[in-house]
């Protein structure tokens, strides 16, 4: 254990007790969750973020939206407002989040996005506002036990698995490893593309799964380079500025290797500034000649939509990358939770 590990293990002993002791009520029926006669499940983890939530929501939003009416429920993390608010084509990420409107911005049509602190309160609003809801998804909400999901799908990325962490603030854990009991999914995200079976079964008695959790790995699929019009790019220029404001912009990294490559990274959820679309500008003007771009993901450009100058001077040269989700055993993976939509099917109250 290194010095800082063992400055910070005290504090690490303290959050850890007093989160397990509120798991221990919830469980105990101390504390009770709300149930809703509506099939709701939670996407979620154990560590502070970096799993790749967001494109694992989207891939069930995609993959279920022409077969379910889907409300999507989340915090609205760093938003300026406060209270229920919807998603709109006028919103912005200070009104609503930059995830949520990531979900608007790519499925607005087939799907209603919702922020709310208070998750019941969300719950009952969406149940009331949009009565034909079939099923609502909690972004986030693995920690958040005031609500009674009927279906948890734990994330945990391969590069550093819940079970080789620690609780904060020593480790990146929100609380101990026994969390994940509660799932009923539990997948390993950002896993190589070549990951051998032998791997998988090493990786899952590792996780120590119970006898009804089921284990799925999932990789990243990068769909291309997009312009603000959506269009596809045929080619990647060789000079990118990249520009993110993400948990873990390394995989982005990788796929670029070999092109001339200048990175500005900021803290995940950065509120970007006037003196930051500055030095984006005066970095790239001055960056190297020849074709290039301004290069920045999806969730990056839902807070940099905001400075309307730069994205008009710079249209041209702004452009998103866009990924998806490739899971294994992905028809067993949507089979469970089709399963659990239909079999829980609403009947308008709440308990």
């Amino acid at each position: 254990m290194n010095l800082i590990r063992f400055i910070f293990f005290p504090f690490s002993l303290i959050y850890g007790l007093i989160i397990l002791i509120r798991n221990f009520l919830f469980k105990k029926g101390f504390r009770k969750g709300v149930a809703f006669d509506l099939p709701i499940i939670c996407i979620g983890n154990l560590s502070t973020g970096g799993t790749g939530k967001t494109p694992h929501t989207e891939l069930i939003i995609e993959k279920l939206s022409e077969q379910y009416q889907i409300g999507v429920l989340s915090r609205g993390y760093k938003r300026l407002t406060k209270g229920y608010v919807q998603a709109s084509p006028n919103s912005t990420w200070e009104d609503v989040g930059d995830e949520p409107l990531q979900y608007f911005f790519k499925f607005g049509k087939k799907v209603s996005v919702q922020v709310a602190e208070e998750r019941i309160e969300g719950v009952i609003r969406i149940a009331g506002d949009q009565p034909k809801t079939e099923l609502i998804l909690l972004d986030d909400a693995y920690q958040h036990r005031s609500i009674k999901a009927g279906f948890n799908i734990l994330l945990t990325d391969y590069s550093r698995p819940f079970f080789s962490d620690f609780i904060l603030p020593v480790g990146d854990l929100r609380e101990f490893r026994s969390g994940k009991n509660r799932a009923d999914y539990i997948v390993m995200t950002k896993c190589p593309k070549n990951l051998s079976e032998e791997e998988k079964m090493i990786l899952t008695k590792r996780i120590q799964p119970n006898s009804i959790q089921k284990v799925f790995f999932s990789s990243i699929n990068y769909k291309g380079i997009f312009n603000f019009d959506g269009q596809k790019l045929e080619s990647l220029p060789e000079n990118i500025l990249l520009v993110t404001g993400i948990a873990k912009p390394k995989p982005i990294l990788d796929y670029l290797k070999g092109k001339n490559v200048k990175h500005l990274e900021y803290p995940d959820h950065y509120r970007f500034k006037a003196r930051d679309i500055e030095k984006i500008t005066d970095l790239f003007d001055n960056f190297a000649a020849g074709n290039k771009i301004i290069l920045t993901t999806v969730k990056d450009l839902m807070r940099l939509r905001i400075f309307k100058k730069f994205c008009e001077d710079y249209q041209n040269e702004i452009h998103y990358l866009d990924i998806s989700i490739e899971i294994d055993n992905e028809k067993e993976f949507l089979q469970g939770i089709i399963n659990y939509v239909e079999s829980n099917k609403r009947n308008d109250s709440v308990h």
